[in-house]
């Protein structure tokens, strides 16, 4: 009998893990995907990965914690007694909640960006739980929280080639470099928006303003959660993430080179060492995410000031 397996998303990240993570393995394959961010983008990526599943459902969560525990209550029903359960989230007290609430014999976890890669970030040392969310926690019956799934998870499945914070990881290469050809004959500069201040939709779209008024890219393509918009610039709406787009450009352009440019992004660790592509990181002095540039300089990311780049050009 084909196992029963279900893959945890929440982003169109995890969508692209869970495609190859099911090209891998064949079996009765289910998906729960849930966001807080409904938008195209998001059902594009839900829908592409609903169609290689049995059984899929999207849920929407909302602003108020305890309309979002009965939703992840509901969305927790109907999948049975599972052989594995797959999720990328593993901070978030929500997702410790829905496990606590599905019945499976083995955990697996894959990547949720650049943290998972700093040793002393969010997914290396998880935030002591206030007195009020430890009680609602023992009232409502969560059993997990970062330790719990990072002890209990069979298998890590990582993106990046750098040590992973998890244990028992493997390399699970998510791109297709494209081919590599003849030198470019001509550069794209595209600039990758980044919700830096993710508590703060004004300062977000100040701060990329100023860098597309400072760079001058020829294209600026937004973050998934992006709702505001960069002005002056010509901006990419594709139903893909970057680096599916990026890969898809390249392809239908051999003579094609693009400068990728962003904050941190952890697109520019994906697409670093691609035929055809240069990745510059900028800095700027209100970020102060130092292991994070740490980070992309050894992977061997230009990293400078965004101020600097204006000399540069």
């Amino acid at each position: 009998m084909s196992e029963r397996r279900l893959l945890i998303c929440a982003t169109p990240l995890h969508v692209l893990i869970g495609e190859r993570l099911i090209v891998e393995t064949p079996a009765e394959w289910q998906l729960l995907y849930y966001t807080k961010h409904d938008n195209d983008k998001a059902r594009h990526y839900y829908q592409r990965l609903a169609r290689l599943c049995v059984r899929s459902r999207y849920v929407v969560l909302g602003g108020g914690s305890g309309g979002n525990l009965v939703r992840m209550r509901i969305a927790a029903l109907g999948w049975g007694r599972l052989d594995v359960a797959y999720l990328g989230s593993a901070n978030e007290w929500l997702v410790h909640y829905l496990l606590s609430k599905l019945h499976y014999r083995r955990l697996e976890t894959f990547d949720d960006g650049l943290g998972n890669l700093i040793r002393g970030g969010l997914f290396d040392v998880p935030k002591p739980r206030g007195r009020k969310r430890a009680l609602v926690s023992v009232l409502i019956g969560v059993r997990h929280d970062l330790n719990t799934i990072r002890a209990q998870s069979a298998q890590h499945h990582t993106i990046y080639r750098q040590p992973n914070v998890f244990e028992r990881s493997r390399y699970l290469p998510l791109f297709d470099a494209p081919i590599e050809v003849a030198s470019p004959s001509r550069w794209l500069r595209v600039f990758l928006g980044q919700p830096v201040y993710e508590a703060d939709r004004e300062r977000c779209k100040v701060l990329n303003q100023a860098a597309v008024d400072l760079l001058q890219p020829d294209l600026y393509f937004p973050h998934p959660r992006e709702d505001y918009i960069v002005e002056r610039v010509e901006r990419v709406e594709a139903p893909e993430v970057f680096e599916d787009w990026l890969a898809q450009r390249l392809q239908a352009e051999p003579a094609l080179g693009v400068e990728v440019i962003s904050f941190f992004s952890s697109s520019l660790l994906s697409v670093a060492g691609w035929p055809r592509v240069q990745t510059l990181a900028v800095q700027h002095g209100d970020i102060n995410r130092p292991a994070d540039y740490t980070l992309l300089r050894e992977a061997g990311i230009r990293v400078m000031p965004l101020e600097a780049t204006d000399k540069a050009q």
